[in-house]
């Protein structure tokens, strides 16, 4: 396949860290933005990172919240009121989760969520893109790794909680089995060691996300380097376009100071019992 390179785009691409203090554009403005100058197929790759939008609105309906719609998906609210009630032109893993579970009042909510995240895995990893595979898988296992690492800190049964798709089940399968640990995932993952130093971290949950997503960028760097100015560098900037955006109005908390107090107790349970773990162990 003969790919398309957008020059003038990625040379005006803003230079971005997790210290930039002020973008050029919002995560929204630019995905308008890339719809206007990219080709039809390179488009759905973009499209595809706003689908979580979609799905948290597909779910607040079905589970009745009483929650705002989310703007900036790929459905407009009438559009997904319309398929809620007769799903047809709607992605098919929308489609098969609605006709699965709109009328379903048995299965817990949060089971429902992670059914619908699953669902939306498989089809993100569908796509013929073999950067855009990679990263799906990365942030799959990555979330598999905190999950399992809190479901051992609390005493929870992790195989609930997990991620189970057809593309990570090695590592999800070794998850449900033990508590993860950087031997597990040397093999399969970028920075594997340092990966494992931010979810063991006593550090504050502020703290340790911050460091996660520092890995995320070094990781969208590294895979994109030699992707000059294809749909991989651009889909790799809006990636970090978004985590950028996310610290940014984190920082723009009024009371910033009340924000990381709240999370310090959040974060205290857990200190406790890693520290009943060692206690245990020794």
């Amino acid at each position: 396949m003969i790919q398309t390179n957008y020059y003038a785009l990625v040379a005006g691409f803003q230079d971005i860290s997790l210290d930039t203090k002020k973008l050029d554009f919002t995560t929204t403005e630019l995905k308008g933005y890339l719809k206007y100058f990219l080709k039809p197929e390179d488009y759905a790759l973009v499209e595809t990172l706003f689908l979580p939008i979609d799905n948290t609105n597909v779910l607040n309906k079905i589970l009745k919240n009483q929650a705002a719609f989310l703007p900036d998906g790929k459905y407009t609210e009438e559009e997904i009121d319309e398929q809620l009630t007769e799903p047809t032109y709607i992605l098919n893993y929308l489609k098969d989760f609605i006709i699965r579970y709109k009328d379903d009042e048995n299965t817990h909510p949060v089971d429902k969520e992670i059914q619908l995240h699953e669902m939306y895995c498989e089809h993100a990893y569908s796509r013929d893109n073999a950067f855009f595979k990679q990263w799906i898988k990365y942030q799959t296992d990555l979330k598999n790794l905190w999950i399992a690492s809190n479901s051992h800190t609390y005493g929870y049964e992790p195989g609930r909680q997990l991620i189970k798709t057809s593309f990570s089940l090695p590592l999800y399968e070794a998850l449900r089995k033990s508590k993860p640990h950087a031997d597990m995932i040397k093999d399969e993952m970028y920075n594997a060691e340092k990966i494992m130093q931010v979810i063991e971290s006593d550090r504050d949950l502020i703290s340790r996300e911050r460091e996660m997503d520092q890995l995320k960028i070094q990781y969208l760097d590294e895979f994109t380097f030699f992707h000059y100015f294809t749909i991989e560098k651009i889909v790799g900037y809006l990636l970090k376009h978004q985590l950028v955006e996310r610290w940014i109005k984190l920082a723009e908390i009024q009371d910033l100071s009340l924000f990381k107090e709240i999370i310090k107790e959040l974060s205290e349970p857990v200190r406790e019992k890693r520290e009943e773990a060692v206690n245990e162990q020794s």
